[in-house]
């Protein structure tokens, strides 16, 4: 089609529009244009992006958080550990110290009296300044020679630094607790050393003494009196037969040392040793503080004297004529020597100190044979002496007679040993020397000097006694009769 046809088809339509719009009123127009861009405009979408997107930030962010704590807090509780440990490690050998110290005090302090020492003497002792003790004060110790304080270790180590006593009570007076640095862990260590108990006041009834302890609440016993804290605790009886309880057993007390339950000539008495460590490095930095504490307790054992069938301090020489049946316990200072050839009408006949029914039957101590070793006199370790129990007659001088020993079988019944005591299984070394007296003690040096030792040449007779390992592999050491 040619242009001219076309322009002249479209005039007419043309004219018609040009009608219409004169026609149309603004209100008809706003109305067409609002239809159209209402049918063109797109639906509307409701939204969730971003609430998801803020949800899914808020969970990792909890949960890395929560990771993070919990890390922060095992790290932290792991450390805690460890310091702990190190701490506890440096606690220890406070206890071993306190343990070596008492060892001393009943081993090897010759002020330690040969009866029963009242707890104010112990406490002195252990004060080893000459300081009277108690209330009123009543006992006083000399000053140990020995130098430095054998109950201060004063040696500074790569470990440890020099110990010192310390006040504990703010009476302004040093008690029985020490203080030294750990060195390793720079951690502080003090710990201390407690025997007291309360007083005894005769027509008070309510001053019971040690049995006191069973009344009194803990901060009492902490608070104690001059002399220091009290004890906890009284000792742990080890009685085997509650059956055979003595009338007041466990309950009489004597000088702070308790009665044993079954056995009147047995007392015992509570050891009582606390350590307290600390870091120093929490303590300067003002962190929360890292610290240990550690109770040990030791019960110690004493005998009365009425436990002794026969107790020498010099020799103790049996060789008895006619027949002598012997029961109960003896014990030397010096060696125990026995001969004569036992028969039904001569010699030594060693029998326990009663029947397996009876109630001093155990414990074997009852019935022990005992002697002395000195491993120093007068504090020189020099002076050394070993007790032997030796199968010998003084009067022949020699080593001779076959005697009659009874021992515990299986630690529960009685046994009459096929083997008798002799020279061949005694304490004597074979092939030493070949005269009693050489073994026997010096008697004028105990005199004069009180001290133990041999009259031959080797004066400690250690040389003449036979080991320690042979010692406990001796029948008669095996089934508790010699100790």
């Amino acid at each position: 089609m040619s242009d001219r046809k076309l322009a002249k088809k479209l005039q007419p339509i043309l004219k018609q529009v040009w009608k219409l719009s004169r026609r149309l009123t603004k209100a008809s127009i706003n109305w067409l244009l609002r239809t159209i861009f209402l049918l063109n405009r797109r639906p509307r979408v409701a939204g969730f992006i971003l609430p998801t997107t803020v949800f899914l930030i808020l969970v990792v962010s909890l949960t890395v958080g929560a990771l993070t704590f919990r890390s922060f807090n095992s790290t932290t509780r792991t450390i805690g550990n460890v310091q702990s440990r190190q701490i506890y490690n440096a606690a220890t050998p406070a206890i071993d110290r306190a343990r070596s110290k008492l060892d001393y005090l009943f081993g090897k302090d010759n002020r330690l009296p040969s009866g029963v020492p009242a707890e104010e003497v112990v406490i002195s002792m252990l004060l080893n300044d000459g300081r009277l003790v108690g209330t009123p004060a009543a006992a006083a110790v000399s000053r140990n020679p020995i130098t430095p304080d054998p109950y201060t270790f004063g040696k500074d180590t790569a470990d440890t630094s020099l110990e010192k006593r310390i006040d504990i009570n703010g009476d302004n007076l040093l008690d029985n607790a020490w203080i030294y640095t750990d060195k390793n862990t720079n951690s502080s260590v003090i710990y201390s050393i407690t025997l007291s108990t309360p007083d005894l006041v005769a027509g008070d009834p309510t001053k019971l003494g040690p049995l006191e302890l069973l009344q009194l609440k803990d901060k009492q016993k902490a608070d104690g009196n001059k002399d220091g804290p009290y004890a906890r605790n009284g000792p742990l009886s080890n009685s085997e037969a509650i059956s055979c309880r003595v009338a007041g057993g466990g309950s009489t007390v004597e000088g702070g040392w308790y009665q044993d339950q079954t056995n009147t000539s047995i007392l015992r008495k509570r050891f009582q040793v606390d350590a307290f460590v600390v870091s120093n490095e929490t303590v300067n930095k003002g962190r929360p503080t890292n610290f240990t504490t550690l109770e040990f307790a030791q019960d110690r054992k004493l005998d009365r004297g009425n436990k002794w069938g026969a107790w020498f301090k010099y020799d103790l020489e049996v060789t008895p004529g006619a027949k002598l049946n012997w029961n109960g316990a003896m014990h030397s200072e010096g060696s125990i020597l026995i001969g004569r050839d036992v028969s039904p009408t001569a010699g030594f006949s060693g029998y326990l100190i009663s029947s397996p029914s009876s109630c001093l039957f155990r414990p074997a101590s009852n019935s022990e044979m005992s002697v002395r070793q000195f491993d120093e006199q007068d504090g020189d370790p020099t002076k050394k002496f070993f007790g032997i129990i030796g199968a010998g007659d003084i009067k022949p001088n020699d080593f001779s007679g076959e005697v009659e020993i009874h021992t515990y079988k299986d630690g529960s019944t009685y046994e009459v040993p096929a083997v008798k005591f002799t020279a061949a299984n005694d304490w004597k070394v074979n092939g030493g020397k070949t005269t009693l007296s050489a073994i026997a003690t010096d008697p004028k040096v105990l005199l004069t000097q009180d001290i133990q030792q041999a009259i031959a040449p080797n004066i400690t007779n250690q040389n003449d006694r036979i080991s320690d390992v042979e010692i406990g592999n001796n029948i008669f050491a095996q089934q508790e009769r010699f100790f």
